[in-house]
C-alpha cells in the first residue's frame, strides 16, 4: 500500500491576501517507510 498525494495546495490567511505553504505538491511514501516533516515552529507542519 502507498499513501499517494497529488497536486496538492495549501493557502492561509496573511492580512488582506493569502500565504501559500504547499503549491502543487506530488508525494508517494511507500508502505513500511519512516516519513517525517520538519521544520520551524509556527511554519505550519501541522
Amino acid at each position: 500500500m502507498t499513501l499517494t498525494l497529488t497536486d496538492v495546495t495549501l493557502t492561509y490567511p496573511d492580512g488582506d491576501g493569502r500565504l501559500t505553504a504547499l503549491d502543487r505538491v506530488a508525494l508517494d511514501v511507500p508502505a513500511g517507510t519512516l516519513t517525517a516533516v520538519v521544520g520551524p515552529s509556527g511554519s505550519g507542519k501541522s
